[in-house]
């Protein structure tokens, strides 16, 4: 796999994923299997943990998997879909590819 070059504008975002991603793993999770009959269920991106939604437990749409960051490093191939192999920038906490 050759490397390429990210752009200012893609570096930005894979740095604002680390900070969110930072941000989200000090807050605690609602883990919804803890919860009781009735209660809203709490929906977190895939990708840096941040809460995406607290829905009904009557709902039936289907909250989005990643946030707005987190899809745009994935639809610009920067990160990838859930249950792949993370690309270097994002696997190496505080560096980003394209770096030295």
């Amino acid at each position: 796999m050759v490397a390429r070059k990210l752009s200012a504008v893609e570096r930005r975002h894979i740095d604002q994923f680390w900070q969110r991603k930072e941000a989200w793993q000090k807050r605690p999770r609602v883990d919804n299997a803890e919860l009781h009959a009735g209660s809203p269920m709490w929906y977190y991106c895939k990708g840096c943990g941040k809460l995406l939604a607290q829905l009904p437990e009557t709902h039936v749409e289907y909250p989005p998997q990643h946030c707005d960051g987190c899809q745009y490093l994935i639809d610009h191939a920067l990160m990838p879909p859930p249950d792949d192999t993370a690309p270097e920038g994002l696997r190496n906490h505080g560096k980003t590819a394209g770096k030295t």
